[in-house]
This record gives structure tokens, C-alpha cells and sequence, in this order.
């Protein structure tokens, strides 16, 4: 009995460590990297030096990223969590598949929730530029998110 508790202790420590080395993890610590955490919009277009920002411009967005970050942290953590408990469920001896669909349904809802905050932001941030910016972002590759962009829609 002894055994089984500790062989069950020192597993549920290690999904532990690998949830938080997860979270983490990569680029930039939390959320940084791919995904929804400090990849938000408006920051690369702060460090393009030919997109010429006026200062009440830079203000703008620094103040909308900061709003975005705010607003999203919850989401995100929410995020986490139901993707940590989405693991455990499958690492259960049976798993059980209504719980793991029921499961899987909240984090595609909140990545969807994301998703929606992260178009609203950029739209956003689009409407603050002049039309002669809107085009010289787009000559940087766009707001996609792909190995080759340009640092303007990380």
C-alpha cells in the first residue's frame, strides 16, 4: 500500500512539474511563444522604425496591449488548468470519454473566446493607424503568424 502511494505520489508530481515547465516554458516565459500569451499585436508594430508612429500612436497601443494582457490573463489561466485536467483525465487508468469530450468542448469555447478577443484587439490597433501604415504593415507579410514574419504582428 505504501507503494502505491508513493509511485502515485511521485506521478502526479511529475504531470505537475510538466503542467508548470509547460506553462513556462519557450519564449518569454508565460504565454510567451506561440499561442495566446505575449504574442499580442500591437508590440511588434512599436519596434518598426520605418512605420513612423506618432507618439500619441505608440501611447495608444501600448495602453491597448496592456488592456489586451489584462483582460486575457484570466482566460488564459482558465486555459491552463482545463488543459491540465484534460491530461489527467487521459492519463486515468479508463478514461472516461464524456468527460474528455465535456473537457475538451470548454477549452475549444475559450480558445474561441481568445481567438475573438485577439481579432477585436488587432482591429483595433489596425483603426489607430493612417491609411499609409495599414499598407506598409501589410508590406510586412500581414498580420499571420507564420516561421517567416515579419516582427510587425507578433
Amino acid at each position: 500500500m505504501k507503494r502505491l502511494f508513493a509511485v502515485s505520489l511521485a506521478l502526479l508530481m511529475v504531470v505537475a512539474l510538466g503542467t508548470v515547465s509547460h506553462a513556462y516554458g519557450g519564449k518569454g516565459g508565460p504565454g510567451g511563444g506561440m499561442g495566446y500569451g505575449r504574442g499580442y499585436y500591437g508590440a511588434g508594430l512599436l519596434n518598426q522604425p520605418g512605420l513612423n508612429l506618432t507618439a500619441e500612436q505608440a501611447s495608444k497601443i501600448r495602453a491597448m496591449d496592456e488592456q489586451f494582457l489584462r483582460e486575457n490573463k484570466p482566460l488564459q489561466d482558465k486555459l491552463y488548468s482545463k488543459s491540465g485536467d484534460l491530461k489527467l483525465l487521459w492519463m486515468e487508468r479508463n478514461p472516461d470519454q464524456q468527460k474528455i469530450n465535456a473537457l475538451q468542448a470548454e477549452t475549444r469555447a475559450l480558445r474561441d473566446q481568445l481567438q475573438d478577443k485577439r481579432t477585436a484587439h488587432r482591429l483595433a490597433i489596425v483603426n489607430i493607424l493612417t491609411p499609409e501604415q495599414r499598407d506598409q504593415v501589410q508590406s510586412y507579410g500581414g498580420p499571420g503568424r507564420g516561421m517567416h514574419r515579419q516582427a510587425a504582428w507578433r
